[in-house]
């Protein structure tokens, strides 16, 4: 009886998901237990999600062929993901077209060393690719659990909301190419001595782009970017040869403020840039400097841009050096010992009294005598 109970709920479920309705394990967060059997909307799980963001980093492993049967694969009585199972505070749900309700998110591919930076409110998309694939199924499930535990044991020291999904039959299409244009736009070409990057959010052309070593100044490389960015902040990832570099911006109050520039986890920061927005930042040298001021780095020539909307060319610049640089301090100084001289001279005019009696030619002679 109780099988035929099992097969039958089983049935109503996997008649009940349809293409865009997708499975999704959450762990490592309390969320409210759903029924499998009822279809969380899209903006309904989005506000189920978006509290947890403000104290976690997310982190969502993407799987396009995952279905709820794969959850009962089992491999000689044991099941094909014991890490995930063993995962306290869990929920089994599912959504329509999940990913949606994530937007917007970092796509990194499960097959290199994904970056993922602990940032609280950071959505991250880690996909399982055709290349971690074979013709056994269950050895599949098997790899996607044993990948998932080491990414999360490189991140056991921040808080991170883990889920486990796939992405709906509706928007697969629409994804792929998508992604395949993300990876064209996030190269970092070069002309001549500049490097530039152009995307329908960022916009960066540089020169140089120096660290301060034991040796000397390495130069950096960028080779590719990926920009994130949601209503409050906006993080670039580049990537070069040997090193990671993050650069993060918070957004207020009509500004873009450069909060810091990590450099192979090194945070480094440099004094009070803020951006207004439809503007450029555009500056000669920007030293960046590490919080023990021991190291620094530098970018040489270099202009950048937030965009609103997708263009080919910067807004009008806005320039790093202050309003009062060296030449104009010199000029209000010497202008301030002109201003004293001339109160001084001044001052001494308006002292010089008026011709008293004992100088009137009218009156009468003055007569001293002087005797030996």
């Amino acid at each position: 009886m109780f099988k035929i109970h099992f097969l039958i709920i089983l049935s109503l479920e996997i008649i009940l998901i349809r293409g865009d309705d997708v499975p999704v394990l959450i762990w490592n967060a309390t969320v409210a237990e759903r029924s499998a059997l009822q279809v969380i909307p899209t903006k309904e799980f989005q506000s189920i999600i978006n509290p947890l963001l403000r104290n976690n980093t997310v982190v969502i492993f993407l799987e396009n062929q995952l279905t709820s049967r794969d959850f009962q694969c089992r491999v000689d009585g044991v099941t094909c993901f014991p890490f995930m199972q063993s995962r306290s505070n869990k929920t089994y749900m599912t959504v329509k077209n999940p990913l949606e309700a994530l937007e917007p998110y970092m796509v990194s591919e499960a097959k290199a060393s994904p970056i993922v930076r602990c940032q609280k409110g950071m959505k991250y998309v880690i996909n399982f690719d055709d290349s971690l694939t074979s013709n056994d199924r269950k050895s599949d499930l098997k790899l996607h659990d044993s990948i998932i535990l080491n990414i999360t044991r490189q991140l056991d020291r921040c808080s991170v909301l883990y889920m486990y999904t796939a992405q709906s039959a509706s928007a697969l299409q629409k994804t792929q190419p998508r992604r395949k244009r993300g990876k064209r736009q996030s190269e970092v070409r070069k002309m001549g001595e500049s490097s530039f990057f152009f995307d329908d959010k960022f916009g960066l052309t540089y020169e140089k782009f120096l660290i301060k070593t034991e040796d000397g100044f390495e130069n950096i490389n960028i080779e590719t970017i990926d920009v994130s960015a949601d209503a409050s902040q906006m993080s670039i990832d580049a990537s070069a040869d040997e090193h990671e570099v993050q650069i993060l911006f918070t957004i207020e109050g009509g500004y873009h403020t450069l909060k810091h520039v990590e450099i192979d986890n090194i945070k480094y920061r440099a004094r009070g840039i803020q951006i207004p927005k439809d503007f450029s930042y555009v500056c000669g040298v920007l030293y960046l400097y590490s919080n023990d001021l021991k190291k620094f780095a530098k970018l040489e020539r270099f202009q950048m841009e937030i965009f609103k909307k997708k263009t080919d060319k910067f807004s009008p610049a806005w320039y790093c050096v202050g309003y009062f640089t060296a030449p104009i301090m010199a000029g209000i100084i010497s202008m301030a010992v002109l201003l004293a001289i001339l109160t001084c001279g001044i001052v001494w005019i308006m002292d010089v009294g008026v011709v008293d009696r004992f100088d009137d030619p009218f009156g009468k002679t003055i007569v001293i005598i002087a005797d030996d």
